[in-house]
């Protein structure tokens, strides 16, 4: 019996993931972002979808909005706010903007005595800018840790194929 029930299972297994890959991956109240060809990126929530169509309400009105399956090049649902991410992209700012703003103020004082000048002797102009985007950097990451950065999964779009119940239902139980 033992001999039976292990491969009847394991196929039982592989079936049914098989049907739940083929079926849509959105579900309603899901949080997704959408790249329809032609158009640029719509994020929102779900209202339904259907093996054609996506609906939702789209950010930030509420609109509600339809998109056809075939017409949506990509989609993405939320996987939730993340601190370590939302400090690497914002040190990643961070030390953009002070690289910047370091370099324009060394490209500001680019005599050597100006330079001494204002920011004191001893002063190297490579200590200056590396303390600059070091600075940045921290700055940005403690704001991007804040305020956390949205995580993203890419899933099918694919047109699904309802199969419906024709009154007669096979359900399999192990206790």
């Amino acid at each position: 019996m033992r001999k039976l029930f292990v491969p009847l299972v394991a196929t039982l297994v592989v079936a049914c993931s098989s049907a739940a890959v083929a079926q849509s991956t959105v579900r309603e109240g899901a949080r997704v972002r959408i790249t329809e060809r032609g158009s640029h990126r719509i994020s929102g929530v779900v209202q339904s979808s259907t093996a054609d169509s996506i609906v939702l309400y789209a950010e930030p009105n509420g609109a509600k909005m339809s998109f056809a399956r075939s017409r949506i090049e990509s989609m993405q649902t939320s996987e939730g706010k993340s601190a370590s991410k939302g400090a690497v992209k914002g040190g990643l700012w961070g030390a953009g903007v002070m690289a910047a703003g370091g370099g324009l103020v060394l490209a500001m004082t680019a005599n050597e005595d100006n330079f001494e000048q204002v920011y004191g002797e001893g002063q190297g102009r490579g200590a200056y800018f590396g303390t600059s985007v070091l600075a940045g950097a921290m700055f940005g990451a403690a704001i991007g840790a804040v305020l956390r950065s949205e995580r993203w999964q890419e899933v099918s779009v694919q047109p699904v194929v309802g199969v419906r119940s024709a009154g007669m239902r096979v359900s399999f139980s192990v206790r």
